[in-house]
């Protein structure tokens, strides 16, 4: 489905398209940068097995 040829009549819609674009996004910065998350996480005494 492609959102950006849509108009968005209803709250629903915009919202799913919205929470899309944030989730995409996240997960391709969380993907480049992993040592990040990493490196913070181990500062907070946290170990991932």
């Amino acid at each position: 489905m492609q959102w950006g040829n849509q108009a968005f009549n209803k709250f629903t819609y915009a919202f799913l398209a919205f929470y899309t674009a944030i989730y995409l996004r996240f997960c391709n910065w969380f993907t480049n940068n992993r040592d990040v998350f990493a490196s913070h996480t181990n500062s907070l005494g946290y170990i991932w097995g």
